[in-house]
């Protein structure tokens, strides 16, 4: 449950760790509208966003589902009446209902780009996920437990908001914005580089509107092509953005900021390029909490 989506994946782990999807949606819910301004989230914005948990739950049940788990981002981790959401929810969903913590969604990110690994040989990386209200990093092997992890508050809904983005976007709002997230990011230091990959919905919205097929394990977009549709998407109306065939409309007041902070991460990386993964953090999740579900059947069955 983020920012800006909401996620809902159903599926299960085999015993070498890859994920069999049954159903994977997505739902843009603006939970963290105003969040940035209010400190809150607004009774619309939670409004919107339990009618579609309760869409969610009714379509995991549909595939059978009978063990579900939902958590939350940095909306609901930094509004004063999070907490008071989350009951809520937890009276839809159940008990298994948590905001978690950066680091923690930073680890869930790294778990869910596995699913699009090369499998033949262990890679180091560094992954990122750029999200509503922040972006998350994290640096390891893909398929193991990430060894660090940052979490930095930039994300598409958040600076959207605060630079007053508008479609076209006004020179001086986006020289602004430039230069806040390069402020940021100078502070994110890993121990190592490794192979950049970008995750979820930001990343793979700039590879579709470059021509890159976004469901192709290790799909590649570059720096050139994200910073071109970057200068295309600010020099359109909305009605413009709203024409491509390849952004969701929901995201059009939002793709400019979202593509800004992927420059940035590129530029602070000295990258030229990036792999591209449709996981994020409801596979890093799924895979979580099969393997917890599995080792407490087996303990069980041991006893």
């Amino acid at each position: 449950m983020g920012s800006n989506t909401l996620l809902c994946v159903v599926g299960s782990v085999d015993g070498d760790g890859s994920v069999q999807v049954a159903d994977d949606a997505a739902y843009i819910t603006r939970l963290g509208e105003g969040i940035d301004r209010n400190g809150c989230l607004s009774d619309a914005a939670m409004h919107r966003t339990l009618s579609v948990v309760e869409r969610a739950v009714a379509r995991a049940r549909e595939h059978g589902c009978d063990v579900l788990a939902l958590v939350a981002t940095s909306a609901v981790r930094e509004a004063s009446n999070g907490g008071r959401f989350l009951e809520r929810v937890r009276a839809i969903v159940g008990d298994d209902v948590r905001a978690v913590s950066s680091d923690e969604e930073a680890r869930l990110t790294f778990l869910g780009a596995e699913i699009e690994r090369d499998r033949s040989t262990d890679r180091r990386a560094l992954v990122f996920d750029i999200g509503g209200g922040s972006t998350e990093f994290a640096v390891g092997t893909l398929g193991a437990q990430p060894d660090w992890t940052c979490s930095v508050s930039l994300g598409s809904v958040r600076l959207s908001e605060r630079f007053g983005l508008g479609a076209p976007c006004d020179p001086r709002a986006l020289a602004s914005l430039d230069a806040a997230i390069a402020a940021t990011l100078a502070d994110v230091r890993p121990p190592e580089k490794g192979r950049l990959v970008g995750l979820a919905a930001t990343m793979t919205t700039l590879a579709a509107l470059g021509g890159v097929d976004v469901g192709r394990s290790g799909a590649i977009v570059s720096r050139a092509s994200i910073a071109e549709c970057f200068r295309r998407l600010c020099d359109m109306s909305f009605a413009e953005r709203c024409s491509l065939s390849r952004l969701d409309p929901a995201r059009a007041d939002v793709i400019v900021a979202g593509a800004a902070i992927a420059l940035g991460v590129l530029a602070r990386f000295e990258a030229q390029s990036t792999a591209v993964s449709m996981g994020g953090v409801r596979i890093g999740l799924l895979r979580s909490r099969w393997h917890t579900l599995v080792h407490s059947r087996a303990t069980v069955a041991e006893r």
